[in-house]
């Protein structure tokens, strides 16, 4: 067992580009492969720990000699093909969720489909059949069915009804100082001003072109998205450099 390790600028380089609990994983995950051989479980480590295998695996010059130019460039090689099979496992993973959601897409559309033309062909909805206008319950096997005010001869009132309908609740965009807040409490990874900017300037519709309604869920769906973009652009980074150059980076001093 091995009691060190070399430890290179560039493994800091990545560390500093991750949020802070993938950071911890990735120092625990390292010295836990140096000192031990213990592979880490989490599939962005890995591939993480995966790039800097090489260096990790190197000697230290007071215990021994480096690898040769033919290990290099083998190791070279198997980083690349690491490389590759992590962006393609990544990738994969993608399609399979956007095939997911377009299944489920389709299952609600033919739901919504099939639920709207029951109502519209419901015998208990007079409402759809005759808007604006007084009507009659409508009569089933047991007698009257009338789940809606009617007045003393028996007729639904369609203006009561509508008098009662409570007002739907209208969407009042957040000020900066409580979209500050809001990151704060929930520990996010995002610039509330560009946030508040952003939807603005779009008058307050997503991507779709939909209207906002829970400004709140927009805030941790942005810090979602920021946390797996630093955390692939950090991959990237680590795994360009090494294939580049053909090392690992500098000797650093533990």
């Amino acid at each position: 067992m091995k009691n060190k390790f070399m430890f290179f600028d560039n493994f800091k380089e990545t560390a500093d580009k991750l949020p802070d609990d993938l950071r911890l994983k990735f120092y625990d995950a390292m010295t836990d492969y140096a000192f031990n051989g213990v592979e880490p479980d989490d599939i962005i480590v890995s591939a993480l720990i995966s790039a800097i295998k090489p260096s990790l695996d190197i000697e230290d010059k007071r215990g021994g000699a480096r690898e040769g130019s033919g290990r290099k460039s083998k190791t070279i090689k198997d980083n690349q093909k690491n490389q590759n099979d992590y962006f393609e496992k990544m990738e994969n993973q993608k399609k399979s969720k956007e095939i997911k959601n377009n299944q489920k897409n389709q299952n609600d559309y033919f739901e919504k489909l099939e639920k709207t033309k029951e109502k519209k062909t419901s015998p208990l909805n007079p409402l759809e059949e005759n808007k604006n206008k007084n009507i009659y319950p409508p009569v089933t096997p047991n007698g009257v069915y009338s789940p809606l005010p009617e007045n003393d001869d028996g007729i639904v009132d369609i203006e009561e009804l509508i008098a009662k309908t409570p007002p739907k609740k209208r969407f009042v965009a957040p000020s900066l100082d409580e979209v500050q807040a809001y990151i704060i409490e929930k520990g996010l990874i995002v610039n509330g001003q560009v946030f508040l900017d952003y939807f603005t300037a779009g008058n307050w519709k997503d991507s779709e072109g939909k209207p906002v309604k829970n400004w709140k869920q927009k805030l941790i769906t942005w810090d979602e998205r920021d946390r797996r973009k630093r955390t692939i652009d950090a991959a990237r980074s680590l795994l360009k450099t090494g294939v580049a150059s053909g090392t690992y980076g500098k000797d650093a001093p533990l």
